[in-house]
């Protein structure tokens, strides 16, 4: 009996990967190849990088604050080392001297690099810093939350992002309605120098696409794809729950989830019933 070959799956706003799910967001998969003739040019990564504040006194410290967009990896050199995320943040320690910091971030479209200073300087005390937060740092999908902030040693704050303009020098906004994990800056000028502050909000959903399948497992073309079915639980290859989807045309889903990490799989199914073997999974962090 020839079972339906496993399909096709991408996330929206990533490129098609052969048997498996890519995450969007926080996710991560294990594709074991592309399929090419679907993916879409790569985009050009991109890299906010900061440190709040960029002068300290002796012995104080400050924070690194980065945000890249289209990158799978950032590196870093110069007065710190290591992988890091493509985003987060950083607590220099102590430092006694000027130190430089720099981050390369790549992608399948090429790389991007930014430098930061942070300088010990003994009038430090008139820096310019600046703090953001959000009040949840996951909601809904389309759901909301408000942003605080406060700054010191500045002249002007401006907003970059998910959101934009000009904003006061400390206060609190409510967002739009997010539909995506979102990530919101604010850089604020002061005699003493500059200072970015980033927060991201997740969104509790996962969103998954796939193409359709064509061929079933002994290399013969599928004339008879009838549906799929979704799988997913809070422990890896164990799931509790599905979700059927029904009409071979559909080609997307979106699940809203509580906070929990998930892990995912789909299969295809024939008109027959006779069901494909799991995806490789993917796991995301919902928070």
């Amino acid at each position: 009996m020839s079972l339906p070959f496993p399909t096709i799956f991408r996330i929206l706003c990533a490129s098609a990967a052969l048997l498996g799910l890519v995450a969007c967001g926080g996710g991560s998969g294990d594709a074991s190849s592309q399929n090419l003739a679907t993916d879409p040019a790569p985009a050009l990564p991109g890299l906010t990088f900061g440190a709040n504040p960029t002068a300290v006194s002796d012995g104080q410290s400050s924070t690194l604050n980065w945000s890249a967009t289209n990158a799978d990896a950032c590196t870093a050199s110069g007065d710190w080392s290591g992988i890091k995320g493509v985003s987060g943040n950083f607590n220099t320690g102590p430092l006694s001297a000027d130190a430089t910091y720099t981050l390369n971030c790549s992608g399948d479209g090429g790389g991007v690099m930014a430098s930061v200073t942070v300088v010990v300087d003994t009038n430090a005390a008139n820096a310019t810093s600046v703090q953001l937060s959000a009040a949840d740092a996951g909601v809904a999908l389309n759901g909301t939350t408000t942003l605080t902030w406060s700054s010191q040693n500045a002249t002007d704050c401006s907003a970059s992002g998910g959101w934009s303009g000009t904003k006061a020098l400390s206060g609190s906004e409510p967002t739009i309605p997010i539909s995506a994990d979102t990530t919101f800056q604010l850089n604020c000028n002061g005699p003493q120098g500059n200072a970015l502050a980033i927060t991201t909000v997740s969104v509790r959903v996962a969103s998954l696409a796939w193409d359709v399948p064509t061929q079933n497992t002994d290399g013969s073309t599928l004339t008879d794809l009838a549906s799929y079915k979704l799988y997913w639980g809070t422990q890896s290859r164990q799931y509790p729950d599905s979700l059927p989807i029904g009409d071979p045309a559909t080609t997307e889903t979106v699940l809203e989830l509580a906070p929990g990490t998930y892990y995912f799989a789909i299969t295809a199914l024939n008109t027959a019933g006779v069901e494909s073997s799991y995806s490789n999974e993917l796991s995301k962090v919902i928070l």
